[in-house]
């Protein structure tokens, strides 16, 4: 008599994984354990398959700051310092415009001089 075991397949479910979705839920805040759970997968087969790509290994989550301070000790100094900083294209507008009002016409004896 021979023991003959009929060979089951076991049906394995292949989740497709898309480096953007991943890149994507990183940029939600969502760090490596949050990601791996909401694929169902475990941290340990996320590692050796999905942080392990070239295109994810070193990312990480991006996190808002959870807290703002507000220093309502100095609150009007800091708006009067918000209400007189120029941006970099204010000044140089306003260079600008310093050099043309500062342009001198020529005298006569000077344009003889570059004709």
């Amino acid at each position: 008599m021979s023991n003959t075991q009929e060979g089951t397949a076991v049906a394995v479910e292949v989740k497709e994984i898309k480096v953007s979705e991943v890149k994507a839920l990183l940029e939600q805040g969502l760090d490596r354990k949050e990601i791996a759970a909401f694929y169902g997968k475990a941290v340990a087969e996320m590692a050796r398959v999905v942080w392990s790509d070239s295109a994810l290994k070193n990312l990480k989550k991006k996190s808002a700051p959870s807290i703002v301070l507000i220093n309502d000790e100095v609150a009007e100094a800091s708006v009067v310092a918000e209400t007189s900083v120029e941006t970099a294209g204010d000044v140089a507008d306003n260079a600008t415009e310093e050099v043309e009002q500062a342009n001198i016409p020529a005298s006569p004896a000077s344009d003889s001089q570059w004709q």
